[in-house]
Order: C-alpha cells, then structure tokens, then sequence
C-alpha cells in the first residue's frame, strides 16, 4: 500500500536525511573531537523530534507499537548537549565530568508518555492523564532555557576574558556560536508561544509545521556552521583571583617592555599570551595579572598600543609613501582594517588620516 507523502512532509524527509548524514559525518570521523560528538548528537535530537512528528501524522504507532520502546522525542536532551558542546567548542581540553554525564539523566523525563503506551496500548483509559503526558515534553521549556543562559554565560566569560590574552580577538570571538544562541533564543520564545497555545487549545497537525522547519532550518545551520567553523577558539587559562606581589609584577612589566623594545614582537598580528611567555621566565597567568594590575589594562590593549605608536613612525616615513594607510597598518602588525581604526581612534582621539594632515601641516 502506497501512502501519498504531503509536499510538506517531504521537505521535512529531506532535512531529516541531511541531519542524518551530518550527524553521521561528525560521529563517524576516525579524529572526531568532543564537540563533534556533542554536535552530532544534539542534530540526532532534533532530526528525532522532527521523526515524532511525521511517527504521529502517519498513525506508525498503531501499525508498530514496539515504537513506544523509543522516547516520545528528546527535547530534554538538548540543553545539555547545546551547553556542553558550547563548552566543548570554547576549550578543546574540555571533559565531561562523572557529575556532568547527570545532567543526561534528563533523557529520562522525554519518556513518561511512551511508558504510559507500554503499559496501556493505544487505548486511552485515562483521558486527563494521558493529555498531560502527551503535553509533557512542553515543560522541556524550562530546563532548556536555563541551558541556554548557561550557554549564553559561557561565551560571553570566553569573550570577556579574550583581550587579556590575545592581540587580535576579531577571529577568536566565536561570533557565528553568538549568532548561534541568538537563533537558539529565537526557537525557544516560539516554542514557548506555541508550547502555550498547544497545551491550552490543543493543536494539530497543521498547527504544528512551521515549529518543525525551524527545528530543520537550525539543524542545517548548526550542522553546516559547526562543521565549516571547527574549534577556532583560544585555550584560556581560569581567571585569576589572587594578587601578584607588587615587586613581581613591576619586574615582569620591565621584562615585557624590554622584550617588545628589543624584538618588536607585536609586528606578529596573531600574537598571543603564549607566545610572550616563551619569551619570559614567567607564566602567562602572571603575565596577565601584571598587565592588568600594574598598567591597569589588558594584553590586547597593551599590544595594539604598540602597534599605533609602531605605524606613527612607519607612516611619518618617507620611504612608506608608496604604501597605504592600511599597507602600514599590517607591516604594523594590525591584520584588520576595522580593528585599526578603532584602536587607533581609541589611543589617540583621531583618525589615521587626521593624524596625517596634521603631522604634514606641521
């Protein structure tokens, strides 16, 4: 017998299938990482849920009830892995805890309606209790949104932190996982809209398609931008709490300043705090706190002020004139046009250009 598939229904057959093969992509890769795996996962999650639904439409249930041995979806499921592959993404040296894994446990509330199936067959004995149960992957909403301002924590911490490790944050940022949360929020206010309207009115079938290709459409973006974007983030040490002795902290500043003097490292554009502690008896951390104690600033501004005091000379001189504005800025060390004419308005209150009229007109 020949079931005639909905045009609708095929479109969501077909993002199906893609979450499946990505899903496959990044589970079956030989030196896949933690955040594959979680990513991975987290598309298996919601291509299921998107099962669910066409399971029901299609009455699959009633023609093969060892189905109810499966969760009626995984929506439980999902915070955890968006929070932990975010994790995951920020720090490649990420590991989930034994007290991590019980956040999983949460699999278990996505199955109450299928247990209430299990033991009762598809016949409904008990109307009010079967409805909650039916309703019950709704309140999903709850958990999945303190998961999401986890999530949302954790990148803005990795951000916040950043500048006082790296002299160019612009490709470190993780801006597509923030766009990323930003996509996720959305999803989750109009599930909670439409979570509200459902439990109340009870909606049906055709109430319930535009959910599904968002569900779909996040899966083809999570899939394609955590495959494509990979962990292009930066290791970043705990932030430091303690104090650094004051007589440390001068030495260490005196060190640094010899070092950017004697080999203008700050011409490297993607010099990180590592680099400098190669460099120096001291750990980055200390560094770190130097830098932010002593100088009352950060590792991305104390460089980037060497970079504009680097280009004053490089641009005042003659033999730069074929060069422009921009040219001098990289052999400065600055690797983004943005970057550098906000730094150097930042330091110096004007513009690169104005900076030049004036120097010409004096």
């Amino acid at each position: 017998m020949i079931v005639p598939v909905d045009i609708r229904d095929l479109i969501l057959f077909i993002g199906i299938g893609n979450g499946i093969l990505m899903a496959s992509y990044l589970l079956g890769n030989r030196e896949r990482t933690l955040a594959q795996v979680l990513l991975g996962l987290l598309i298996v999650c919601m291509s299921f849920n998107v099962c669910i639904f066409l399971i029901l439409k299609y009455g699959l249930y009633n023609q093969y009830p060892i189905l109810h041995w499966l969760p009626f979806g995984l929506s439980f499921t999902i915070g955890p892995l968006l929070y932990f592959y975010t994790k995951a993404v920020i720090s490649k040296s990420f590991k989930i805890t034994k007290s991590g894994y019980k956040h999983f446990l949460l699999l278990l509330l996505d199955y109450p309606h299928s247990i209430y199936h299990i033991i009762y067959g598809r016949t409904v004995l008990h109307l009010d209790l079967h409805y909650v149960l039916d309703k019950f992957a709704l309140f999903s909403m709850i958990s999945n949104a303190i998961y999401l301002f986890l999530t949302y924590k954790a990148v803005k911490e990795y951000n916040k932190q950043l500048p006082n490790y790296a002299s160019n944050t612009r490709n470190l940022q993780l801006k597509w996982l923030g766009n990323s949360i930003f996509i996720w929020t959305g999803l989750f206010v109009f599930g909670l809209v439409y979570g509200a309207i459902d439990f109340i009115l009870d909606l049906n079938f055709e109430e319930a398609y535009f959910i599904n290709y968002l569900l779909i459409a996040t899966v083809l973006w999570l899939g394609i931008k955590g495959t494509m974007q990979g962990q292009n983030s930066m290791e970043l040490s705990r932030q430091i709490t303690q104090s650094l002795p004051a007589e440390k902290g001068e030495k260490i500043i005196k060190d640094l300043k010899q070092l950017m003097k004697n080999q203008k490292i700050y011409l490297y554009p993607d010099l990180t705090l590592r680099n400098v502690e190669d460099q120096l008896n001291f750990s980055s951390k200390e560094i770190s706190l130097a830098i932010n104690s002593v100088i009352k600033k950060n590792f991305y501004q104390f460089i980037n002020e060497y970079r504009v005091e680097e280009f004053k000379l490089r641009v005042l001189d003659k033999k730069n004139k074929h060069l422009t504005l921009f040219g001098i800025a990289q052999e400065s060390g600055f690797n983004s046009k943005a970057t550098f004419n906000r730094v150097f308005s930042s330091v110096t209150g004007i513009s690169p250009r104005q900076f030049l009229d004036q120097s010409n007109t004096q």
